[in-house]
């Protein structure tokens, strides 16, 4: 049997020129993501610029507003106005601290028995503190007792801390003397808390008297204030 050699040298697959055949390059994934990137990052760039130039714009122009408002306003004017402040502020911290002792005596009045009187009132002012003295006189003795429970309290615990009728003793008349001393809560003195409360008073009694028909009123008869009703010696 005749062996066929194959006459044809051409080859059926291009030789590259290293002597191998060339491979088809595919396009590079890591490539694109990188041109991706970049073009991200130049966009980014522009666009922060364009925002830095328009603050920048912004910016300049306030300033300009600012310099003519500046050349508008009058000094002297402007120092009107900051003493006016300065004022207000004084005022306002005036009002916040001042102390009005006549507050306490409505409620001391309120809650004084008949049988006993107080002949005088001192208050002693320190920080934070304020010391109540006052001297007193009763019937007897069982009329101290029921005063000193009446500002022993527990409504008066606001008012009076740790209150002491001390001193007690027979006056020529009589009558029991006795010493009363006890610590008042500074807020219950201050001066805005009684003139917040007489509004706010004020305005609901004007808003009762809206929604009801005005009653007539009987004259109130004349009566002393409790606890400053002169007594009767014990002969």
């Amino acid at each position: 049997m005749e062996t066929k050699f194959q006459t044809s040298f051409i080859p059926k697959k291009p030789i590259s020129s290293n002597g191998g055949i060339e491979k088809t390059r595919g396009v590079n994934i890591f490539t694109l993501v990188a041109f991706f990137i970049f073009f991200v990052s130049l966009a980014a760039a522009g666009g922060v610029f364009v925002y830095k130039a328009i603050l920048q714009k912004s910016i300049d122009y306030q300033q300009q507003q600012l310099v003519l408002a500046q050349k508008d306003l009058n000094p002297s004017t402007l120092e009107t106005y900051v003493r006016l402040s300065d004022r207000i502020r004084s005022v306002k911290t005036i009002l916040h601290t001042h102390i009005q002792a006549s507050n306490l005596f409505g409620i001391i009045s309120r809650n004084t028995l008949p049988t006993v009187r107080f002949n005088d009132f001192n208050l002693a002012y320190q920080t934070n503190k304020v010391t109540l003295t006052m001297h007193g006189q009763a019937i007897n003795y069982d009329s101290v007792a029921l005063q000193d429970k009446a500002f022993s309290d527990p409504t008066m615990k606001t008012i009076f801390h740790s209150p002491i009728f001390s001193g007690l003793d027979v006056d020529s008349g009589g009558n029991i003397v006795f010493t009363f001393t006890a610590s008042v809560d500074p807020s219950q003195l201050l001066y805005y808390t009684s003139v917040e409360s007489m509004l706010q008073s004020q305005g609901d009694q004007s808003a009762q008297q809206a929604q009801q028909q005005p009653a007539q009123t009987q004259p109130a008869s004349a009566t002393s204030s409790a606890g400053f009703t002169p007594l009767p010696s014990n002969r």
